[in-house]
């Protein structure tokens, strides 16, 4: 069984706004986000990862958020280029923003193959959310 999952989690709330939630388990550390946003949020993304790499500064990035300035809950996925072999990585930081004793940060990457973000850009490009029950994707990055 893999050790690393991340699941995209997301139900129609009205027309096309949506609740998400992000849920990860990697590296020994367990962390969940939720925000509101549009059906599509993943898509440009998915897009973006199945292209990946472009070059060899190659950058991809999901925010939702800001990370400073502003007290909504803070997401990144940014998937970047380790070396010509195929390695990559992807950056992974939540922030609740709550205040304490109740705020949760966490911030860390796991390298992975670039297939492997390849393949999770299918799965988010062909994610379709629809009024009804939440659907999920569930990833099980091949690490390096």
């Amino acid at each position: 069984m893999p050790d690393e999952t991340l699941v995209f989690t997301g139900a129609v709330d009205y027309g096309d706004y949506s609740s998400f939630s992000v849920t990860v388990d990697a590296a020994g550390i367990q962390c969940a986000i939720s925000f509101s946003g549009y059906a599509d949020a993943f898509q440009d993304f998915g897009g973006q990862l199945v292209n990946f790499p472009i070059n060899t500064q190659a950058e991809v990035c999901f925010q939702q958020g800001e990370d400073i300035g502003s007290g909504l809950e803070y997401l990144l996925l940014k998937a970047y280029y380790l070396d010509r072999a195929g390695h990559a990585a992807l950056r992974i930081e939540m922030d609740n923003k709550a205040r304490p004793p109740r705020e949760r940060r966490v911030a860390f990457s796991l390298a992975v193959e670039v297939a492997s973000l390849i393949g999770l850009g299918k799965l988010l490009i062909n994610w379709q959310l629809h009024p009804g029950p939440a659907s999920s994707i569930i990833w099980h990055p091949i690490v390096s």
